[in-house]
């Protein structure tokens, strides 16, 4: 399973975009509607509720955009055949980790895990 870094780019800022893009309107729909089979079983309240404490430090999510990540597992397809990245954004003022996962769905990758957080 290779995948250029170019695909791996796109499959991390993809999520990420999202999110800010969610966080920013507090509308979760889009981002719930962008992942696979197993992500959309949560609800828009369900996604606010998790990433509220991202959304609370008002983080901008939207510097992914102009950053490079640095990759430091993945991509790896792990025992269920979900593809895996896991890394971090080295922003000015902080990290951006992220742990991403992705599922086989309609014929290509689709979100099914989402993890971010922020380190000093």
């Amino acid at each position: 399973m290779p995948l250029d870094r170019a695909a791996q780019v796109i499959l991390i800022r993809g999520p990420l975009t999202a999110l800010h893009q969610a966080n920013v309107t507090g509308n979760y729909g889009v981002l719930r509607d962008l992942g696979g089979p197993s992500f959309r079983v949560n609800t828009s309240a369900g996604l606010a509720a998790l990433f509220e404490p991202v959304r609370s430090r008002s983080l901008d999510l939207a510097q992914v955009l102009v950053h490079e990540p640095v990759v430091i597992r993945g991509p790896l397809l792990d025992e269920q055949g979900r593809l895996r990245l896991t890394g971090f954004f080295p922003l000015p003022s902080y990290q951006l980790v992220f742990d991403i996962a992705y599922e086989p769905a309609e014929g290509e990758w689709k979100l099914f895990g989402l993890a971010v957080s922020a380190e000093a």
